[in-house]
């Protein structure tokens, strides 16, 4: 196996470990079973990342939290459909951005605190950002914020209500010391 595929399968059974928890957290606060695909880590360069990122409903809501510590990088959370989500917590829609910044910040939370409990690292994330609107527009504002790099490595995970309703994405793109950190174990 090369290098290249050791790295991606780490960084894909290390998100499994995150998302598996933070899914965790997140049907408490819900009060609804969430399910997950297994996360998938890729390596790609800007364009290639762009074309991979802006599939999906054209129309969507995204949590964006910036990562500090050694587990630095940017996690966003894309929901589709945020009604099924305010249905659950029994919010009203005027909430619908409050609740949807707790609810990126709760998986984030969790995702990073599995995370580096596991590895024995720390790591912060910013209060959550939220926005509305066009994918592909919103998808560009995130990879600028990208760590720099002629190739990007990200890790991708769809979760959804036990039901199958309202899929959201999370994308997590390591920054500068969560790639040093994850290479040193390989």
């Amino acid at each position: 196996m090369a290098v290249q595929d050791q790295y991606l399968d780490a960084y894909s059974e290390i998100a499994n470990i995150g998302t598996g928890n933070a899914a965790t957290a997140l049907a408490s606060f819900l009060h609804s079973r969430v399910s997950l695909d297994p996360p998938a880590a890729y390596q790609v360069d800007l364009a290639s990342a762009a074309e991979l990122l802006v599939d999906g409903d054209s129309n969507t809501s995204v949590v964006l939290l910036e990562c500090t510590g050694d587990l630095d990088g940017i996690i966003t959370l894309f929901i589709e459909d945020p009604a099924p989500y305010m249905a659950a917590l029994g919010a009203p829609p005027e909430l619908e951005s409050a609740a949807i910044a707790e609810i990126g910040n709760i998986f984030a939370a969790r995702f990073l605190e599995a995370i580096g409990s596991m590895l024995g690292l720390e790591g912060h994330h910013s209060p959550p950002a939220t926005a509305c609107g066009d994918r592909a527009a919103i998808m560009q504002s995130v990879l600028a914020m990208a760590p720099d790099a002629g190739t990007y490595t990200l890790v991708r995970c769809w979760l959804r209500l036990d039901d199958g309703r309202s899929p959201a994405e999370l994308i997590y793109f390591p920054g500068a010391s969560s790639l040093a950190h994850v290479e040193s174990l390989i």
